[in-house]
């Protein structure tokens, strides 16, 4: 027993030295191999970043296909590593980092506060999982993925909104910057 628990700590230890490090409070991403990403330069000074962009809605509920029934403009607030603290539209009532919005309606896409870096996929940057957005029903909630993709040239250009992952409910968002290189 006593040599199983020793086993089972040296595991443990080994793994956590070897794991990728998500360190949101100051916006920073350690990779196994020690790649220290710092995102921290891209945090709103005025609060969020806010742009609108036009996107397909699909059956009413989904943004995943450019087959539509409705092209539609969207407002969006976003804030890197942080929530939004005030309000970016009257109907957002719900704690985020990043809010999408109508003239009518606001939905929060995910919490800064429930988050973890990752490494993307293609190995050009990380990406910021945030969970526990607005509700959907009593189980599921909206969450979202920030994608930081290395663009030596840029220091931050305007997040562009991809689409929503629809049997997840899960918005992906893309990044080009300079401090995800």
């Amino acid at each position: 027993m006593f040599v199983h628990s020793i086993f089972l700590l040296l595991a443990v230890v080994i793994y956590g030295s070897l794991a990728d490090k998500s360190d949101i409070a100051n916006c920073r991403y350690t990779s196994s191999a020690g790649k220290t990403i710092d995102l921290s330069p891209l945090i709103a000074s005025n609060g969020s970043y806010e742009w609108q962009e036009k996107a397909y809605t699909i059956n009413g509920y989904s943004l995943d296909s450019l087959i539509s029934d409705d092209l539609n403009t969207y407002f969006f607030a976003l804030q890197v590593c942080k929530n939004i603290q005030t309000k970016p539209h009257p109907s957002c009532n719900e704690t985020g980092s990043i809010f999408m919005m109508t003239k009518t309606s606001c939905t929060s896409m995910g919490n800064a506060e429930v988050a973890m870096f990752q490494s993307n996929p293609f190995g050009d940057g990380v990406y910021l999982a945030q969970y526990h957005g607005q509700s959907l029903n009593h189980i599921a909630r909206y969450s979202s993925h920030l994608y930081f993709v290395c663009n030596p040239n840029v220091t931050m250009e305007t997040p562009i909104f991809e689409h929503i992952h629809d049997d997840l409910k899960q918005a992906h968002f893309k990044i080009f910057t300079k401090y995800a290189c």
